[in-house]
């Protein structure tokens, strides 16, 4: 009985005092390294200054909708003889987020509502011909395309969800993948090797004191700080 507590007392001992024991070291430094490179992901997004873009394809409610405001389009125009800008002006899809037309053939565009003057909708064109996509940039989100053809010639549409603060990790999506592997690595190598000059340099300093001890020098001591505490003071 006695011998039962005194082994859970053993246990949990480091409880009192976690930083006398290598294994929470170890712990915490493993934990410091993952933070630290989140951290230095985290600050290089708030300084990029590249303007890149990213797309994922688009499924579900989302592309549904958007077909249906494309075919809604489509029967205004052919059915009730209206032309895009008027039917853009209704206040039916004047609610909406940003819808945004843009022509197959030319740089004829249109769209439900002023756009704002920072907002680059060109950085859409290269998706023209591509399936439904969620388009991500630092500006924007845009959802789209979705051919429609009316009288005017054929679009293809977008609804575009403007960025006031772009989302961290729109932002760190939009981060080159090169650039995310490199603050991996360069954060490792840095934490790693604090870490085990930390761990690996009392050992040494027992190998040579060891090493001297058996040669025969008494006076041989370790150089290891009186203020370690670990399984290593």
């Amino acid at each position: 009985m006695f011998s039962s507590k005194a082994s859970k007392s053993g246990a949990l001992s480091w409880l009192k005092h976690p930083r006398h024991y290598l294994f929470f070291k170890i712990f915490v430094w493993f934990w410091l390294t993952i933070i630290g490179t989140v951290t230095a992901l985290v600050f290089l997004s708030n300084i990029s200054v590249l303007n890149l873009v990213s797309n994922e394809p688009l499924h579900g409610p989302m592309e549904k909708n958007l077909a249906y405001t494309a075919r809604s389009i489509e029967r205004s125009a052919y059915k009730h003889k209206r032309s895009l800008e008027s039917i853009l002006s209704h206040p039916r899809l004047s609610k909406r987020k940003l819808l945004y037309l843009s022509a197959e053939q030319s740089d004829i565009s249109f769209t439900n509502k002023e756009t704002p003057i920072n907002i680059d909708l060109s950085l859409l064109n290269f998706t023209k011909n591509m399936p439904p996509q969620i388009v991500f940039t630092e500006q924007y989100q845009a959802f789209g395309p979705v051919q429609l053809t009316v009288p005017e010639g054929v679009f293809y549409l977008y609804e575009i969800d403007i960025n006031n603060q772009p989302p961290l990790f729109i932002r760190l999506k939009l981060m080159p993948g090169w650039i995310k592997v490199s603050i991996a690595i360069i954060a490792s190598l840095i934490l790693s090797f604090l870490f085990s000059r930390n761990l690996i340099a009392p050992i040494n300093s027992l190998k040579k004191a060891a090493i001297k001890l058996s040669s025969g020098d008494l006076s041989a001591r370790a150089a290891i700080s009186a203020n370690r505490k670990d399984e290593l003071g």
